[in-house]
């Protein structure tokens, strides 16, 4: 069994060390480290190649939406994972626009963080059934949401899994 290569970036120090000594406990967890921004990261993704990038979205220096961008630019094959204190609709949509292959909110367990960074590297991607029916739900009715749709290439039958 492949070891799945860990790297986060979180601007609060002892948040972004508890994560990643509890995250190394796991048997197919390989911690790469850590970063106090978007910069940072990418300058260790560089160096590390790793599958999986936990992301911040408020961080000095480069946030969250920058860095996802950069990652799904520069570096296809690391899939970020949002992990944040934010949980409006219309922002959880923007990041998953941005490239975002899960997104979870700080408060969720460290199981549930587990199983999203397994799925991510076996599946692609992980939303919880309560998140994926609030964002489908309430972005689909959103303006925005919807001109964001038009600037990226789905077709009718993709547009319509995504509403299903």
């Amino acid at each position: 069994m492949k070891k799945i290569k860990l790297l986060m970036a979180e601007d609060h120090q002892s948040a972004r060390e508890a994560y990643l000594a509890l995250l190394a406990t796991e048997e197919n967890f390989t911690v790469l480290g850590g970063a106090p921004n978007g910069y940072e990261l990418l300058k260790m993704v560089e160096r590390r190649e790793p599958d999986i990038a936990l992301v911040d979205v408020e961080m000095p220096v480069m946030d969250g939406f920058k860095t996802i961008h950069e990652l799904k630019v520069r570096f296809p094959k690391v899939k970020p994972i949002v992990l944040t204190m934010h949980d409006e609709r219309h922002f959880i949509a923007q990041l998953i626009l941005c490239g975002a292959r899960a997104y979870l909110p700080k408060s969720c367990s460290m199981q549930e963080l587990v199983v999203a960074i397994n799925k991510v590297f076996e599946e692609g991607f992980y939303f919880s059934e309560s998140l994926a029916r609030a964002v489908v739900a309430g972005s689909f009715a959103d303006r925005q949401f919807q001109k964001s749709l038009r600037h990226i290439d789905l077709s009718g039958q993709e547009v319509e899994v995504l509403r299903l």
